[in-house]
């Protein structure tokens, strides 16, 4: 057995809920190679699907599943079901504001200074930003604000003490600018991406139904090694 110290740098989570009976969007920490999941209340009742597999690179919607096909009160018979509708499907990156950055599509002249996103911000009011690289109205550059969020792409500037940013006299946004996230008690401006897959209906379930989820990432992701015929 070769590589065994690679083991050390195998990633995993896991996770229970309890099934509302329809497709859920589970966040990771990392973008997983493998998920696993397993129907805790359906093992062992007849015609039942109890067991997913999905591996990095599968289509969209695809589950490598095993279903009940009888129940005789002590083993339940199973056979491999390819799910290719409703079992897994990569999100990719949490929409929220997890990458700590979003890039700006507008500020107005005005008080206070609106600026508006070129995506779903994520932020909630009192957040703290600080913003750069803006072209134009360039009194904005390298400094923290304090945010009312106005919608999920406006947000308006305040001072930590509550007061609006006057930018009746700024010279006219022009282009570009980037808000990134402050963190006042950690100074971070950065934290790790987080990452969504979403469960299908054919794999969370029935309503009720507790699953446990385990997800797996290999060092050195998952190898590809083409057509061997």
């Amino acid at each position: 057995m070769t590589n065994v110290k690679d083991l050390d740098q195998v990633q995993m989570a896991c996770y229970t809920l309890t099934s509302a009976g329809s497709a859920y969007d589970i966040t990771l920490p990392f973008y997983p190679d493998m998920v696993w999941v397993k129907n805790y209340t359906q093992y062992g009742t007849t015609a039942k699907l109890i067991d997913h597999w999905w591996m990095k690179g599968m289509p969209a919607g695809d589950s490598l599943t095993v279903q009940t096909v009888t129940d005789n009160a002590t083993t339940a018979n199973v056979t491999g079901v390819l799910e290719t509708t409703n079992g897994f499907t990569w999100a990719g990156v949490d929409a929220a504001f997890t990458d700590q950055h979003r890039t700006l599509s507008g500020a107005t002249v005005a008080s206070p200074v609106v600026c508006t996103t070129t995506a779903v911000h994520g932020l909630t009011d009192g957040d703290r930003v600080f913003i750069t690289d803006v072209v134009g109205m360039t009194s904005l550059n390298n400094k923290a604000f304090v945010v009312d969020v106005l919608s999920t792409t406006t947000f308006g500037l305040y001072d930590v003490y509550g007061d609006a940013i006057d930018g009746t006299g700024y010279s006219a946004w022009s282009s570009g600018g980037t808000v990134t996230m402050k963190y006042e008690a950690t100074a971070t401006e950065n934290v790790a991406d987080t990452y969504v897959l979403t469960l299908g209906s054919g794999v969370i379930g029935a309503n009720s139904d507790v699953l446990y989820i385990a997800a797996f990432k290999a060092p050195g992701s998952v190898i590809n090694l083409g057509d061997i015929a």
